[in-house]
């Protein structure tokens, strides 16, 4: 549903729980750290790290930034729940392979 994505395509509630799981696990590190100062926790928000990657994605060098690699369905996704990566399936009456890309380097 187009209505429920965000400006970079991707699915805003999901990427808000995102946030906000982050934000708690970010407080729980600061609070571990200090109830056990004998320790080393990291904290490494991935969220951050790959929204950047996929606004900034020909910047780094990639072609498509939220589109599956291998998949089956064409643009904007590639990608169908109902067939993975190399399977061969009947599809709405219609045989349907889910295939690889021929450069996976242009994918994020």
């Amino acid at each position: 549903d187009p209505s429920k994505l965000d400006e970079l395509g991707c699915v805003s509630g999901h990427n808000q729980a995102a946030k906000l799981f982050n934000l708690q696990l970010h407080a729980l590190t600061k609070k571990l750290q200090d109830q056990h100062s004998d320790s080393n926790i990291t904290y490494v928000d991935i969220y951050t790290i790959k929204s950047n990657l996929i606004a900034n994605y020909s910047r780094y060098g990639f072609e498509q930034p939220i589109m599956a690699c291998c998949g089956y369905g064409g643009p904007p996704l590639n990608y169908d729940r109902r067939i993975v990566c190399g399977q061969t399936k009947v599809l709405d009456g219609t045989s349907a392979t889910a295939q690889a890309c021929n450069d996976s380097t242009e994918y994020v």
